[in-house]
């Protein structure tokens, strides 16, 4: 790695002089194994001729010697008056008016604007040797207009909203406290600039409310529950998060870009903007964009991703956040460009202070995808890690429901929940029981030590180890990769409900199949390869020769013709694998 690293590196004069104030990037003082820029630190002396000596009085080492590279200049933040925020104007269906870079502000709320980012890249692009580095800023040079400081609107749809002839409905504001009441206003003032609202004078209303952030801020939203309750549905589905982090885990280079604030790209019709009304303490206001939190405005927002980016190889997008893969340098850039293109010709603007470009890896969607490897986010797992025990059955729910968006990843997840699901039944009453706690504390063992799964390969075969006991059925999806070895894509187990607890083995073998077949059927549709599936069940290798007098099995057999399948014996000490996800 160094030699290939030192070939294509060109060396870069960089010189700090004492008193200067830089950033350095050091480790988190709770995992070390992950850094982070802190600072500004000022520079004390020069050592040598790529080391400088630094003043870090909030680390537990208050002077440290820091290599050059991992440091940067400390760029301190201009604070501009509100007047230089340039308002938006609508754009209509048939005029595409352009936004000028020199009306833009330069910060959106407290995140750094693009025209700072735009003036220095070397912090996006540091990951990649010089000459990507050098394709990448010139490719968002060239598309400057994308990256600009206020969200444009898009002239190719409107939002609508059909409430289907209701009655106006009309709520009065939340009450809010001093603080809270203060930063409505500031909020309002900012939207009013910008040009997404306006003042109302309509029969709607909706009342504002304040969701803390991280920060110490709020977000502001509307409670559009009530009308909402009387909007037409719209049934357009948004794309399955599974299948792009599939498409996405073999990839070399992955780039992510997000929409800056993408909802307010979208204009709302003149029928619509009346409902969107929203009550504030001191005045009433309606959205000339789409607001969040209005029903079917995902829908909306993901029929025009999917119109812009259906003659784009190599993208995928779920709502506001795009994906370019691709397995070489040249179609990546090509493929961005492609990207860049279709953005601009529909006024639509990049947040870079959430975008990545070029990396091997890269977190979407939940997971850390790329380089042929697909894994949990470390920092959500931590966060389950963490979890306190549940004291109501509301609790419990809200535990399962977080810890179940990673199932794919644990290995026999409903038969270790299943004291936790237990607790949630009507005939039950809440009662913590030992058995719950060591199923609390398992799951989060489970979670925390999560394997990291390979992605599919539609060219090569696969295998499927199943195997049914008494409890439940088990089964893991698994491929040879380039080193002949089988490695996991994706585990399934399910517990039995009780009338199948009286399936007769042969039966619940075969039902294993099946499911296993259900739950891999996205991976297996289609695939030109034969499907072994290795049991310990010896008779179900005579599915197909055999004519059954069970019903129930012969159903089963006649489900599993589409696929073609091959059912091969294994010995029961050899199917550890499955035999363990069909047990606790």
């Amino acid at each position: 790695m160094k030699h290939n690293y030192d070939k294509h590196h060109k060396v870069q004069v960089r010189t700090f002089k004492t008193g200067d104030s830089v950033l350095a990037l050091l480790p988190l003082p709770d995992q070390p194994l992950q850094s982070k820029f802190y600072g500004p630190y000022k520079v004390l002396e020069r050592a040598g001729d790529l080391n400088y000596i630094i003043a870090t009085p909030d680390r537990r080492k208050k002077i440290r010697k820091v290599h050059i590279n991992l440091l940067k200049r400390y760029q301190p933040r201009v604070t501009l008056p509100h007047d230089t925020v340039a308002p938006v104007t609508l754009i209509s269906a048939q005029v595409n008016e352009k936004v000028q870079d020199d009306e833009s502000s330069p910060f959106i709320g407290t995140k750094l604007a693009n025209s700072l980012i735009l003036a220095d890249l070397s912090h996006k692009v540091m990951h990649l040797p010089p000459l990507q580095a050098g394709d990448i800023t010139s490719l968002l040079q060239e598309f400057r207009n994308v990256c600009g400081d206020i969200p444009r609107l898009c002239p190719l749809l409107q939002h609508d909203v059909d409430v289907q002839g209701a009655r106006p409905i009309r709520q009065t504001p939340y009450r809010l406290g001093p603080e809270k009441r203060e930063f409505l206003q500031e909020e309002v003032k900012r939207l009013q600039k910008q040009g997404l609202i306006r003042p109302s004078l309509n029969p709607w209303s909706s009342p504002v409310v304040l969701v803390p952030k991280p920060g110490g801020t709020y977000r502001m939203c509307v409670d559009y529950r009530r009308v909402n309750a009387v909007t037409v549905p719209d049934s357009y589905p948004l794309p399955h998060m599974d299948d792009i982090i599939d498409d996405l885990g073999s990839a070399r280079f992955i780039s992510k870009l997000d929409l800056l604030q993408g909802y307010y790209q979208v204009p709302l019709t003149e029928r619509a903007q009346p409902i969107s009304a929203f009550a504030t303490p001191t005045g009433l206001w309606e959205f000339v964009v789409l607001p969040f939190g209005m029903r079917n405005a995902p829908g909306t927002f993901q029929r025009l991703m999917n119109h812009l980016t259906a003659e784009l190889t190599g993208v995928r997008v779920y709502l506001d956040d795009l994906v370019v893969w691709s397995d070489s340098w040249e179609d990546h850039i090509e493929r961005l460009r492609k990207l860049f293109e279709v953005l601009q010709g529909a006024c639509l603007t990049v947040n870079l202070s959430k975008s990545e470009f070029g990396h091997a890896h890269v977190t979407t969607l939940g997971h850390v995808v790329g380089q042929g490897q697909l894994a949990p986010v470390s920092a959500k797992v931590e966060a389950i890690i963490q979890y306190p025990r549940p004291t109501s059955k509301k609790e419990v729910m809200r535990f399962l429901g977080m810890a179940g968006y990673y199932r794919r990843f644990c290995c026999n997840f409903p038969q270790v929940s299943s004291p936790l699901t237990d607790l949630l039944s009507t005939k039950r009453t809440f009662q913590w029981t030992d058995d719950c706690q060591k199923a609390f504390q398992s799951l989060k063992v489970l979670l925390s030590s999560a394997p990291v799964l390979r992605t599919p390969n539609q060219n090569k075969p696969f295998y499927i180890h199943v195997e049914a006991s008494d409890l439940g059925v088990g089964a893991v999806l698994l491929q040879k990769k380039n080193d002949e070895v089988l490695h996991p894509l994706c585990y399934y187990s399910q517990k039995f409900k009780s009338n199948k607890k009286s399936y007769a083995t042969i039966e619940k073998e075969a039902l294993g199949i099946v499911l296993a077949t259900e739950k891999f059927g996205v991976f297996l549709s289609g695939s030109p390869h034969v499907i072994t599936v290795y049991t310990d069940h010896n008779p179900l290798l005579f599915l197909e020769k055999v004519k059954f007098k069970n019903a129930r099995v012969l159903r089963w057999v006649l489900a599993l013709q589409p696929y073609n399948i091959s059912v091969q014996h294994i010995r029961g000490k050899e199917n550890t694998l499955a035999d363990a996800l069909s047990r606790v």
